[in-house]
């Protein structure tokens, strides 16, 4: 079987598997969900891989929310997959205004305002990220090299699905 072929294409849409690009020539995969989510695989591929089945295969190391760029073609396509049900439609929260004991969640788009902070444990926080940050800190996950932001950020690990 031949590596999947990447090729950059002007409009992303849910459900398909980009390539980020890495530190010397390697790449991870990502599956783009909807309403400006994005999930990454826990691998690091050095050649294209074989097959959509094989990516979506590994674990998910990140859920985060992204700048509108991936839509416009920043990462090479690579295939279209089906979402994972349980990320059909997304859930995050974001900080609430009301006292740092609640949070908003954002679930499908809609927001629930002045939810318990215990029930937003494991899912991801709703912040833009840039698409840069996030090459930038997948780069130090996947080298096991020390992320200087994760001092002021907080480390990838708080990322974790």
């Amino acid at each position: 079987m031949s590596p999947l072929t990447a090729k950059l294409v002007k409009r992303i849409v849910p459900g398909d598997i980009v390539l980020i690009p890495l530190d010397k020539g390697a790449t991870c995969c990502a599956q783009v969900l909807v309403r400006g989510g994005l999930i990454v695989f826990n691998k690091a591929w050095k050649k294209p891989p074989e097959s959509l089945e094989e990516v979506t295969g590994y674990d998910i190391v990140v859920h985060v929310v992204v700048e509108s760029s991936v839509y416009k073609g920043r990462w090479p396509w690579i295939g279209h997959a089906p979402i994972p049900p349980d990320l059909v439609d997304p859930k995050y929260w974001k900080p609430s205004t009301r006292g740092r004991h609640l949070v908003d969640l954002i679930v499908g788009g809609n927001i629930v305002n002045d939810i318990p902070r215990e029930q937003a444990i494991g899912l991801p926080r709703h912040r833009i990220w840039l698409c840069e940050a996030i090459e930038e800190r997948l780069k130090h996950h996947f080298n096991g090299t020390k992320d200087p932001w994760d001092e002021r950020m907080g480390p990838l690990i708080s990322w974790l699905k």
